[in-house]
């Protein structure tokens, strides 16, 4: 299992940051909610979608090597 992870990693920080762009749409279009709970829940998951976009090009940049 710890394999087939390491070697899907890029894979899942990709669909992992496709998760927080969905919900972070999700909120914007919403009106169910109250207006500072979701302003709140919007800057996390784009603080979220930010630090995973980040991490995954860090991986590609820096350890090329270990990845494939």
């Amino acid at each position: 299992m710890y394999d087939f992870i390491r070697a899907n990693q890029l894979n899942i920080m990709l669909f992992l940051c496709g998760a927080c762009s969905a919900v972070f749409f999700l909120l914007f279009i919403t009106r169910f909610i109250s207006e500072t709970r979701r302003r709140a829940v919007i800057l996390m998951e784009l603080i979220a979608f930010f630090l995973i976009f980040f991490d995954r090009f860090a991986y590609i940049y820096a350890v090329p090597d270990i990845l494939w």
